[in-house]
């Protein structure tokens, strides 16, 4: 998704125009510290994250407003469409 999606420009006009983007990472073969792991596992726990990727939208208080899971390969527009229907709720 980073590749597909997240580097784009048009993803990158849409974020910064509607979202505070927050990026929580589970790599498989980079390293990352200890308390970066850990602070992953704590928003992964308390976003019951089950599988990956997983856009999750959540308001200024934090609750939660939309989720998708998984990822299609069908580009920026798809995401940001559904980011879109996310805010519209």
């Amino acid at each position: 998704m980073d590749k597909e999606v997240y580097s784009t420009k048009e993803f990158a006009d849409y974020a910064k125009k509607y979202l505070v983007l927050v990026k929580v990472d589970f790599p498989m073969k980079k390293a990352q510290s200890t308390a970066v792991k850990r602070g992953n596992e704590q928003l992964k726990e308390k976003y019951n994250i089950e599988g990956f990727p997983t856009l999750i939208v959540v308001d200024t208080q934090g609750k939660e407003v939309g989720r998708e899971v998984g990822y299609g390969g069908d580009g920026p527009k798809a995401v940001i469409a559904q980011l879109a229907k996310f805010r519209s709720k």
